[in-house]
């Protein structure tokens, strides 16, 4: 049985990405961003047809500059029963880990702080918001496609301005069932250290909590970030996944613990 934060992760990249499935695996893709590794993947969800799932998956990936891969979601087949099965067939695991934060029943003083100059964005981003998200991501324009895919779906950006009206943080809300997810938290590089990320990510718990979402989480990756968002109500627990790609692994993965 999948807790409701754990279908969230199932269901939700099934809204704005094309996709197959069935009871055995599921294959996702995006092929106006073919190197986005967010946008294209699959996930085993049973081995008992091994070799035709993985015969199906590289098949919804022929003839497209998708080198194929799979993320570990909560209902992917455990990875000490599947990496025999993956590196036989010439894939390279690469373990890492994240810490999943959920917000506690009594959120802290810190979400009732000031929230003036965060907009809600559900579509039509403006041009300067585009360039602050584009640099979030590298600056390639496959960041931005997918926050826009999400959108489009239904999910929402929240965006801080400063005083000069520059969009200077930003993060994403999404909801699925009972529970609601903020990702892609990010502030430019010379505004950091002045809780603008912050005030992001608390117009967005408001916004969630006056839909009535009852599971609020995100997942942090540093400890800068963890330390934040437990002072701001945020519960973490320490998560294990995996990501595994054909013949190699990117180098920005290198940096992955």
């Amino acid at each position: 049985m999948f807790t409701e934060i754990e279908k969230h992760e199932i269901q939700c990249p099934k809204r704005y990405l094309e996709y197959t499935e069935n009871e055995y695996f599921r294959a996702l893709r995006d092929k106006e961003n073919p190197n986005c590794h967010e946008a294209n993947y699959a996930v085993i969800k049973n081995l008992e047809c091994a070799e035709s799932t993985m015969m199906r998956v590289e098949l919804f990936y022929a003839g497209l500059p998708i080198v194929p891969k799979f993320l570990y979601q909560p209902d992917m087949v455990p990875l000490p029963v599947l990496r025999p099965f993956l590196e036989n067939h010439g894939y390279v695991v690469k373990k890492f880990h994240t810490t999943r934060m959920l917000l506690t029943a009594k959120p802290s003083p810190l979400l009732l702080m000031s929230r003036c100059g965060v907009q809600c964005r559900t579509m039509g981003l403006t041009d300067t918001e585009r360039i602050a998200i584009n640099i979030s991501f590298g600056d390639n324009g496959e960041g931005l496609s997918l926050i826009e895919h999400r959108m489009a779906a239904g999910a929402r950006v929240f965006v801080l301005y400063t005083d000069d009206g520059l969009p200077v943080s930003y993060c994403l809300g999404e909801g699925y069932g009972t529970s609601f997810e903020i990702a892609n938290v990010y502030t430019l590089k010379d505004f950091r250290r002045r809780g603008y990320a912050a005030k992001a990510v608390t117009q967005a718990v408001k916004y969630a909590l006056d839909i009535g979402y009852t599971d609020i989480f995100l997942n942090a990756a540093s400890s800068t970030s963890q330390k934040l968002f437990t002072e701001m109500g945020f519960t973490g627990e320490l998560v294990e996944r995996f990501w595994a790609f054909k013949d190699e692994l990117p180098q920005w993965m290198m940096t992955l613990k």
